[in-house]
């Protein structure tokens, strides 16, 4: 293929250079040179270190603690749109934690190399860090509802009758459509705790004021839940060594890591 352009392209040059209009060699050489332009070398950007993912780890665990504590500060004065806010963005640093923690394990096991660029866009969606930041799914249920139903069905009978298996089956589909919907719920749910706007049928407005004080509790649990799992992992070294060798490793020869705060237990009345 590339030797019928040449020959189509290259006689078009040379005739109008040569018998026609008399150019220099000098000027055959320009047309020659932006017709096929000689390629650039590209600017390579650079890697960040292992280090600096590092300490990246370390700062988004630490600024998750931070706004779960002004979450129950806010809850505690009754601002409970506000406390939902800060609930819901501790949860997503969760998630960079998770999401740094995975770049630098793919870097030192895989040789991958890591830019400013590619953490970014790793950690741009709030989606996707809400995603990471969760731990599970609680199933909660009032009773008399077809969850309860199968929730008593699981616990009421013998582990291995097929009451308690087709119950389980039950149960597994429903905490993974949850697992999926969650997320996306919890960023509409920071949305409209922060932003006045139109309200879902059009009718009125969503007002951030009006959410509730259990809607702030149980982010602020959920929250909570999540930085006391990634805490766990974070400082108890030797018990999660073999899952990720380089991390701890990395860790125990930073002597001036950051001390992360201890978990926060809810106690708000």
């Amino acid at each position: 293929m590339n030797s019928i352009f040449m020959s189509s392209v290259l006689p078009r040059l040379q005739k109008p250079t040569i018998t026609r209009v008399g150019l220099s060699i000098d000027t055959l050489l320009r047309a020659v040179v932006w017709v096929f332009p000689v390629p650039h070398p590209s600017t390579s950007v650079p890697s960040v270190t292992p280090q600096y993912l590092l300490e990246g780890i370390a700062y988004a665990l630490v600024q998750a603690a931070l706004l779960l504590q002004d979450a129950i500060l806010l809850c505690t004065n009754q601002r409970y749109a506000s406390a939902i806010v800060m609930a819901l963005f501790s949860r997503e640093e969760v998630g960079r934690y998770k999401i740094l923690r995975d770049l630098r394990k793919n870097m030192m096991e895989k040789g991958d190399a890591v830019t400013i660029e590619d953490i970014e866009e790793a950690c741009e969606d709030h989606v996707t860090k809400q995603t990471r930041g969760q731990l599970g799914v609680i199933l909660k249920s009032s009773g008399g509802d077809q969850l309860g139903k199968l929730l008593r069905a699981k616990f009421d009978h013998d582990p291995q009758s097929r009451e308690a298996h087709e119950a389980n089956a039950q149960l597994d589909i429903i905490a993974n459509q949850l697992y999926r919907k969650m997320p996306h719920q919890r960023h509409d749910l920071r949305q409209n705790a922060l932003y006045v706007g139109p309200n879902d049928s059009g009718t009125g407005w969503n007002q951030p004021k009006q959410q509730s004080k259990q809607t702030a509790r149980d982010e602020i649990e959920g929250a909570s839940n999540a930085y006391a799992g990634a805490f766990d992992r974070f400082t108890s070294i030797g018990a999660y060594r073999d899952e990720d060798p380089t991390f701890y490793s990395g860790l125990e020869a930073w002597s001036d890591r950051p001390t992360l705060p201890e978990p926060v237990v809810l106690g708000l009345d």
